[in-house]
């Protein structure tokens, strides 16, 4: 039977996470307590674990997760027909599994968008729909980012698609996520925010990844910040 990696979602024990300590005053601090059984406390985390993925999902990736009350919202990147993940396979797309935090069950696994699904406004065009993210963006609403990416044959590009809290329901319609640069405002690919002739690159493919950026916290100054990578560089930028 093939290895089928699928995401989980655990429950870490207080005790486990959380090891008394048993040094004394003046001593030097101790990691673990005397008679610590890492397999033991490690049995417990396995035991805790619960299957997030939809039932027909056979391969997963790239998972993110945001909680709000008793529920969590974990999107991944999945597919249906075979294990692993990579940018160019078009069958690749996003979706997000809501999960009772306080009965661990799974309540509904949503598509966030899928190859040459039709918006309101756009239609996506061939390609996985890569690397998602997933943030609280307000009290009711919950913002999931995807890089549509076909590599070798044009250059990706990141969206976002709102989820209401209320109706656990996505808008209609799908948006192009903008960065502010020194060069203005721009649409979040690689060569509006990061030109390199195609003859400059390691490989061209690298020129056509999209960014796969980490959602943050407010920062010292209190302002908004996100980090974004490519294959090739990690730039700092405001985005929506």
């Amino acid at each position: 039977m093939s290895f089928r990696p699928l995401f989980c979602l655990a429950v870490i024990l207080a005790g486990c996470s959380s090891p008394k300590q048993t040094s004394k005053p003046g001593s030097p601090a101790q990691l673990l307590p005397a008679g610590w059984d890492a397999k033991a406390e490690a049995d417990k985390v396995m035991a805790g674990l619960i299957k997030t993925t939809a039932p027909e999902v056979k391969g997963a990736h790239d998972a993110h997760l945001a909680i709000v009350g008793d529920r969590a919202f974990v999107i991944s990147e999945v597919n249906e027909r075979q294990p692993s993940e990579n940018a160019s396979w078009s069958f690749i797309y996003s979706s997000v599994s809501i999960i009772d935090l306080r009965t661990r069950q799974v309540l509904d696994v949503l598509t966030v968008a899928r190859s040459e699904q039709a918006f309101t406004n756009e239609t996506l065009p061939v390609g996985s729909c890569f690397v998602p993210r997933i943030k609280q963006v307000g009290p009711q609403t919950l913002r999931c980012w995807f890089a549509s990416e076909q590599p070798g044959k044009r250059q990706s590009q990141t969206y976002f698609r709102d989820l209401d809290l209320r109706t656990l329901t996505f808008e209609k319609e799908i948006h192009r996520m903008k960065l502010q640069t020194s060069d203005g405002r721009s649409t979040c690919s690689r060569n509006t925010s990061m030109p390199m002739p195609l003859s400059k690159a390691s490989n061209a493919n690298q020129s056509m990844r999209a960014f796969t950026f980490s959602i943050t916290s407010r920062n010292s100054t209190g302002r908004l910040t996100s980090p974004l990578t490519t294959t090739s560089a990690l730039r700092r930028l405001s985005a929506r």
